[in-house]
């Protein structure tokens, strides 16, 4: 048996869903060599694999997968994707159909750690490239409209690019600006 087809690397920490069971990804391994999604029971001890990553839709997984609201799972895949600079899916946990819901590049490419929801239901991450000066971006991804807007991250750090939607409060120890 080859454990490598089940995934290998795992990535991010493991995110509880409401179903009570834990999500996660790995970077490599899987039937196509891309990482997969996968489903762990603690109280069976089981693990069970969800999807194979591919490098047409993702590869190499990152990060933490988050369960929006909508009770469908959001993550990101740091290869891959018709630009070949990742990407940001959707799993859905009621029909288990994986979709790409955005390709990155040219402005932000390489998404890393994940993705959160904020109060104000939209997803944020960081891609480590691109954008203006390289250095990367910031990232806010609208589930409703399925679109994404990228900020250059060290314009938003520096100060220059001034944001005027007010802070969105993730959770009483982490706050961003939209």
């Amino acid at each position: 048996l080859d454990y490598s087809l089940n995934g290998k690397r795992p990535q991010g920490p493991l995110t509880l869903a409401i179903d009570g069971f834990y999500y996660g990804v790995t970077e490599d391994g899987g039937t196509n060599g891309w990482g997969v999604l996968y489903k762990f029971d603690i109280t069976t001890n089981n693990r069970t694999k969800l999807y194979d990553f591919t490098n047409t839709t993702g590869a190499s997984a990152s990060g933490q997968v988050a369960q929006a609201t909508n009770g469908k799972l959001y993550g990101v895949a740091n290869n891959g994707g018709t630009n070949s600079y990742g990407v940001l899916y959707e799993y859905n946990l009621s029909t288990n159909i994986y979709t790409v819901k955005h390709n990155f590049g040219p402005g932000g490419i390489y998404p890393s750690w994940g993705v959160l929801q904020a109060s104000n239901i939209k997803l944020y991450g960081v891609c480590s490239s691109g954008g203006g000066g390289g250095d990367g971006t910031f990232y806010c991804y609208d589930i409703g409209s399925s679109s994404l807007t990228n900020k250059d991250f060290n314009t938003i750090i520096a100060g220059s690019n001034q944001i005027t939607n007010p802070i969105v409060i993730i959770d009483k120890y982490r706050y961003i600006k939209q």
